[in-house]
């Protein structure tokens, strides 16, 4: 059995304690408890049951990373999306023209790439999202997005 720690950070403020243990046992855990006072969740998964969820999480990073690519009233700058094996780079080819739907576009790719990190693991403070937004047409690169960047934002 794996046991995962979670901080109370993961699921916001906002959420209440049943919606959290609901959500967390749609993954395949069991032995669900929120420490009163920390917010601290802990709870069991098997080892395969986890290995599928973490796999899960990963389909999500490259399926939202397809998404963005492809969506073209959305994203209309964006032509296509690169992205390391675990999960933490982004090469993001674009026009340089692009604009706001930068900053969308790296929310969204730091959302389920941080999901996806620190559920297959990673200690939160060792965490990290870089986006690189490279024009399309001289590979010359256009700007530069991390995860303290998009936490300002």
């Amino acid at each position: 059995m794996i046991k995962m720690i979670i901080s109370p950070e993961y699921f916001g403020v906002n959420e209440k304690k049943n919606a959290i243990k609901e959500q967390i046992k749609g993954w395949g855990a069991k032995n669900i408890s929120i420490d009163e006072d920390t917010g601290y969740i802990s709870a069991l998964m098997s080892f395969n049951d986890y290995n599928e969820f973490v796999l899960s999480l990963r389909r999500n990073v490259i399926l939202k990373a397809d998404e963005i690519a492809s969506d073209n009233e959305k994203y209309p700058s964006i032509t296509d999306i690169k992205y390391s094996g675990d999960m933490s780079t982004f090469d993001v080819m674009c026009f340089s023209t692009i604009g706001s739907e930068k900053n969308t576009a790296a929310l969204e790719l730091y959302m389920v790439s941080a999901s996806y990190q620190v559920l297959s693991g990673i200690p939160q403070e060792q965490l990290y999202v870089r986006i690189y937004f490279i024009d399309n047409s001289n590979g010359n690169l256009l700007d530069v997005m991390n995860t303290s960047d998009l936490i300002r934002k």
